[in-house]
């Protein structure tokens, strides 16, 4: 049986960029247009984080860790099973 590619509309999808939690829709490192991969047609644009959203997700992070919401790094890095208390 062959297969047939049906070309319809395609719904455009909304992205978001996620930092602590929350959903942004855009971000300084601009937009990436993503392609249907069968159509290649436009399907979603992808906001990219630029270094002001990297640097927020890493000092949140790194203060979840701080505040016990994450294993250590060492923990981490090593798979150990057991949280320090």
């Amino acid at each position: 049986m062959a297969m047939r590619i049906i070309d319809r509309p395609l719904v455009e999808q909304q992205i978001h960029l996620h930092i602590g939690g929350e959903p942004r829709a855009t971000g300084s490192g601009g937009t990436h247009e993503h392609l249907n991969c069968f159509s290649q047609k436009p399907q979603a644009q992808v906001p990219l984080a630029g270094a002001a959203e990297i640097d927020e997700a890493v000092a949140l992070a790194v203060a979840a860790q701080e505040g016990g919401a994450a294993p250590p790094l060492s923990c981490v890095a090593t798979s150990c099973s057991v949280w320090p208390t």
